[in-house]
Order: C-alpha cells, then sequence, then structure tokens
C-alpha cells in the first residue's frame, strides 16, 4: 500500500515540475517579447 501512495506522489511531483517548466518558459519568452517590443 505504501509502495502505491509512494509511485502516486512521485508521479504527481512529475506533473507539477512539467508544469512548473512549462510556466516558468511561457513567462521568460512573454518578458523576452516584451523587451523586443520595447527596443523596436
Amino acid at each position: 500500500m505504501s509502495k502505491n501512495k509512494r509511485k502516486i506522489l512521485t508521479r504527481a511531483r512529475e506533473k507539477l515540475l512539467k508544469l512548473y517548466l512549462i510556466y516558468i518558459g511561457v513567462y521568460i519568452s512573454f518578458i523576452y517579447e516584451q523587451r523586443l517590443s520595447l527596443c523596436l
């Protein structure tokens, strides 16, 4: 039982990490585009 719980927790953590990385990527690209538009 504890093994199954641990598996679910690790899967949830991996999903959260992926979402976090995607969020950071979108945020960086957004700032980058704003800086480009400011320079132009």
